[in-house]
């Protein structure tokens, strides 16, 4: 029923897509509906883009319509015309060293959870400690250990507290 992200190699109206306004959260991207280029003003060289309609079922699950998406390894997942693709955002480390916003697979718990929101139209219930564990597991350290960075307010990008 869900699609996996995979690499494929007009007015949007919806804004862009953040992918660090839904870290690690479930995301129904239910229609790609064009890809383009733009000149990127901060690195002074174009990037692609696609437009998309999609609801972040850990949270309100309202369908936004017409976003931007504009970080590249997340335009590489979203082929034009694919439908109901399922991922979680995520957070990875490059070979150079730098963080990216990644589309990362479905489990079957959270094709499960989109199932109930579209045959019942209510915001998805995900439990929310698996999500935590998924997260932990991603920087490889314990969930109770990713509760006292956040406290202290490391972040993925750097464990150091900030003071």
């Amino acid at each position: 029923m869900f699609n996996q992200p995979t690499d494929n190699g007009g007015t949007t109206g919806g804004g862009y897509f953040k992918p660090s306004d839904n870290n690690n959260d479930l995301i129904l991207f239910t229609v790609v509906k064009e890809t383009g280029t733009e000149f990127d003003q901060m690195s002074g060289r174009d990037r692609d883009f696609v437009i998309v309609d999609y609801a972040n079922l850990d949270r309100d699950a309202v369908v936004v319509e017409g976003a931007k998406v504009t970080h590249g390894a997340l335009v590489r997942k979203l082929a034009v015309g694919a439908t109901n693709i399922l991922g979680r955002i995520g957070q990875t480390k490059t070979s150079n060293g730098y963080t990216a916003w990644v589309l990362n697979a479905h489990t079957p718990e959270d094709a499960a959870a989109a199932t109930a929101w579209i045959t019942g139209g209510k915001p998805a219930k995900v439990d929310p400690f698996a999500s935590l564990e998924r997260e932990a597991a991603t920087i490889g350290v314990t969930v109770e250990q990713l509760l006292a960075i956040k406290k202290l307010g490391g972040t993925v990008d750097s464990d150091a507290p900030k003071f």
